[in-house]
């Protein structure tokens, strides 16, 4: 495992301890209101966060491609 790869798990990691709330929430539960910005912020969070996924198995793989 790389540096960049422990990192993004430590990241995530340390994101799902400190917002539990968050990481349990799924998107309709997101949209109830009241939520103010941590509401759109978490929304958001949930449809970006596949993307961030994908690039990061894109470049791991890539990485390991050329090894």
């Amino acid at each position: 495992m790389t540096a960049v790869s422990r990192l993004a798990v430590f990241v995530a990691c340390a994101l799902v301890l400190a917002f539990p709330g968050l990481a349990e929430a799924c998107p309709t539960c997101a949209g109830k209101e009241p939520g103010g910005p941590a509401r759109i912020v978490a929304l958001g969070a949930m449809i970006l966060l596949p993307f961030g996924i994908a690039f990061a198995v894109w470049r791991a793989l890539r990485e390991d491609g050329n090894r």
